[in-house]
């Protein structure tokens, strides 16, 4: 049950439309359930002809009290719609009467007794809502209380869905941010050319800005070179005592930007607490811990920098989940607050692989990080501090030893969140509790692609092989399920670490028996993995990393053993997917490909390497030669000051015309299409039946079909990346009508994708980490369903391309209109 309050002046004509046929004919027996007063005529008796009287003279009588008020009332109207939701029982009028006299109370407009309250009346036109018409001037002249109405009426509504037994909506949420309003996104959709609203965008760089910043100074500093307008409010003393931001080319009809201070964007972004972040950590603290720091690493370098910067942040979120755990604590406000902060600045300086995990996560987080808090503690001090040292230390770059640090931060802040959602359940806190689950499964998946996630490409000979599934079979039997490992989509990949395994020179049965024994594969503190097949995975590539080659003559048995059977299916040799991902091979075929034109030392630090590496591995699996591709691109034109190219950097650069290099060159016959395109969780038209098993498998569980158009697709991939379906956020993030909307998350439940939960809403089913398979999927069908369109636009006939008309012989040719005559 939902209450919505609305404001107006106009008495007469609300209660026109409310008694009226609507404006789409959609009101069905319109009359009157309640009033102030039991014996006020209700205007649904009477006759056709007489009915705007009888609705002009209950206005009256509802205006009366303005009569007496002390001064005038621009909008002394109070309409509210109470509404229940889809799937509740229908009510009686009795109900509903019963209802609206709660709400009324609860809206502070009358009190139980009491005689001298507002008036106001109660009409019901459909099923499953009714509306309320009040006067916001109490019978003595007095006005009513109105302040918390919001609220009261919220808690009124959860009390009345537990009476009458229908379902139970979320509470009222103190610290949401105000959400943009429609008008608000067909703006930015229509004028700024954004998804995200001005509110939005402004609210996410100004959040980042307040972490980054060292004071009020520096914060209006930042805001203006980052291009946001910025307008200060100066109290009589001259102390600036508020601000407000907007964003260039938002404006409103008059020409004036449309300004939006700091609490409109978000609770904890007003300039007091804005200032309370910063008095939190003295600079001399974070002065003195960032110098101890820097003198112990000096001589090492930055790198061994940003290294100790992220072991304090690991150690830092350690102290702050001790106090976290305590769900009556009362420093626990404190240090989720320094948590999310702490978070958002690590996302920003994180490696591009988790870079977008650990922002989602971080937006999720900030959330939980709005509770007021007065009094800073221990955790939240070291916190700070930390959060300090990973914005001087600098972004990390993705290498080895690096990602090894970042993987201990994220399992911590996994620990952490999951401690949050301990508390805020304690707490009966239900929504935010399910936002800290948000938080730890992007938090689980960012640990995933950092350590838990093979590193090499899913090897599906190997995994066909018997003798690898006898050799699993053997070792994990009474402490795993070797058929849901052998069905599920990790068999692949770890089939695939068994064949490098055993290409050492060690028995892969043996090793595996070795890694299971360390401990239970089940709640494995040490291990970021969710199943048993990534927890093996995970202990098989720490084994692995601390392993050196067996000698030549000890190995020859064991590769003689590990052959595959004579019948049995060879992987081709055209290219190696495995070898060409390993991040020396791939650093030596850019050195040997541009060596003289570009510089490749700087090429790897890059930022855009990652993106250059997924253009050269997707060139690779397309079945091109990559180093002849390379060199193509490079000997173009000269890289730097190229005028046909919207990049800065050479990586940049390299990546825009390999992009297009692939786009233009016809596609080479690839045999690792099928076998790659068997582990996605998406059908293909033209799969072939190559992959065996795993095809089968993998058909059993598909989430976006041929069929499909496009907007379900992206309906598809919204869901699973947020984690979260409703019909309004699949309108606001798809821009659909609320009937498509609906439509959509029909379809998702009949798909298998979410079922409707105990609390109203939905909960997903297919978990994040089948996100990259259902984006690249969909890639590829924009790809494919644009290159048909292309081909079919070629294949029309052109207008000259039409016969001219044949004349009977002996006639003389029709005429032909020229071009513009009447």
């Amino acid at each position: 049950m939902i209450a919505k309050v609305l404001k107006g002046s106009r008495t007469y004509g609300l209660l026109r439309y409310l008694f009226g046929p609507g404006r789409h004919e959609e009101h069905t027996n319109p009359h009157m359930v309640a009033a102030w007063d039991l014996h006020e005529a209700d205007p649904a008796a009477e006759p056709e002809h007489l009915r705007d009287a009888a609705l002009y003279t209950l206005a009256q009588h509802l205006d009366r009290p303005l009569e007496y008020a002390a001064g005038t009332i621009a909008q002394h109207v109070w309409h509210t719609s109470v509404r229940l939701a889809p799937g509740d029982p229908l009510l009686s009028d009795e109900q509903w009467a019963h209802i609206a006299r709660r709400i009324v109370v609860a809206g502070g407009l009358s009190s139980e007794g009491d005689d001298q309250g507002c008036r106001w009346v109660a009409v019901r036109h459909a099923d499953d809502h009714i509306h309320i018409v009040g006067t916001l001037v109490r019978q003595d002249g007095a006005q009513p209380r109105l302040h918390g109405d919001f609220y009261r009426l919220r808690e009124e509504c959860r009390v009345l869905e537990r009476e009458l037994g229908i379902r139970v909506t979320a509470e009222a949420d103190r610290t949401a941010a105000p959400a943009p309003k429609r008008a608000e996104r067909a703006k930015a959709h229509r004028v700024l050319r954004d998804r995200l609203s001005s509110r939005e965008q402004l609210e996410v760089r100004v959040r980042r800005i307040a972490v980054e910043a060292t004071g009020e100074a520096d914060f209006i500093k930042r805001l203006r070179a980052a291009r946001v307008l910025v307008k200060l409010r100066e109290l009589p003393s001259g102390d600036v005592g508020g601000y407000a931001v907007a964003l260039p080319g938002d404006v409103a009809p008059g020409g004036k930007p449309v300004w939006y201070s700091g609490s409109r964007l978000a609770p904890d972004l007003s300039l007091p607490r804005v200032r309370q972040r910063w008095e939190a950590m003295p600079a001399a603290a974070v002065r003195d811990r960032a110098g101890r720091t820097r003198s112990g690493a000096a001589s090492a370098g930055a790198k061994q920098v940003r290294i100790a910067a992220w072991q304090e942040a690991a150690a830092a979120i350690g102290d702050a989940t001790a106090v976290l755990r305590r769900s009556d604590a009362p420093e626990a406000a404190a240090a989720a607050a320094a948590l999310a902060d702490l978070l958002t600045a690590a996302a920003s300086r994180s490696p591009a692989s988790v870079r977008r995990e650990l922002e989602v996560a971080a937006r999720h987080m900030e959330r939980l990080g709005r509770e007021p808090w007065r009094e800073m503690n221990q955790a939240a001090t070291r916190t700070r501090g930390a959060l300090r040292m990973v914005l001087q230390a600098g972004g990390m770059l993705g290498r080895s030893d690096e990602n090894a640090v970042v993987m201990a931060f994220v399992v911590a802040a996994v620990l952490a969140a999951q401690a949050l959602h301990g508390r805020m359940l304690a707490r009966r806190k239900y929504a935010h509790a399910r936002i800290a689950g948000l938080a730890a499964a992007r938090l689980q998946y960012a640990a995933e692609l950092l350590g838990a996630r093979p590193r090499a490409r899913a090897d599906h000979a190997a995994a066909r092989r018997p003798e690898l599934q006898q050799a699993l079979r053997s070792t994990v039997a009474g402490r795993a399920d070797a058929e849901a490992i052998l069905r599920g989509p990790e068999w692949p990949a770890l089939a695939g670490l068994l064949r490098r395994i055993a290409q050492l020179g060690h028995d892969p049965a043996t090793v595996v028996a070795e890694v299971v024994s360390w401990r239970p594969l089940r709640d494995d503190p040490k291990s970021p993995a969710r199943r048993d097949a990534q927890v093996i995975m995970w202990r098989l590539e720490s084994w692995m990393a601390g392993q050196v080659r067996v000698p030549a003559a000890e190995r020859s048995a064991v590769r003689a053993a590990a052959r595959p059977a004579a019948g049995s299916p060879r992987r081709p040799s055209t290219f190696a997917p495995d070898a060409f991902l390993e991040p020396s091979r791939l650093r030596e075929l850019v050195r040997t490909a541009v060596r003289g034109h570009v510089d490749v030392d700087l090429l790897v630090n890059d930022q855009s390497w990652p993106r250059l590496a997924a253009v050269l591995t997707e060139i690779g699996w397309a079945g091109h030669d990559v180093e002849r591709a390379l060199r193509t691109v490079v000997t173009e034109r000269p890289l730097r000051r190229d005028p046909t190219s919207p990049s800065r950097s050479d990586a940049q650069v390299l990546t825009w015309r390999l992009r297009r290099w692939l786009e233009e060159v016809p596609a080479a016959p690839d045999t690792h299409r099928a076998q790659r395109r068997s582990s996605r969780l998406v059908t293909e038209p033209n799969a072939t039946a190559d992959a065996g098993a795993v095809a089968a498998s993998a058909a059993e569980q598909t989430i976006i079909r041929p069929g499909d158009d496009r907007v379900f697709q992206r309906a598809v991939v919204a869901v699973v990346e947020s984690q979260t379906c409703s019909p309004e956020r699949l309108e606001r993030a798809l821009w659909v009508r609320p009937d498509k909307a609906k439509d959509l998350v029909r379809l998702l439940g009949e798909r298998g994708i979410v079922v409707a939960g105990g609390d109203g809403g939905y909960r997903v089913l297919v978990g994040v980490d089948h996100l990259p398979a259902l984006r690249e999927a969909l890639a590829e069908r924009s790809s494919r369903a644009a290159q048909l369109s292309s081909s079919t636009a070629r294949s029309r006939p052109t207008r000259t391309d039409k016969p001219a008309p044949s004349s009977p012989p002996g006639e003389a040719p029709p005429m032909r209109r020229r071009p513009g005559a009447r």
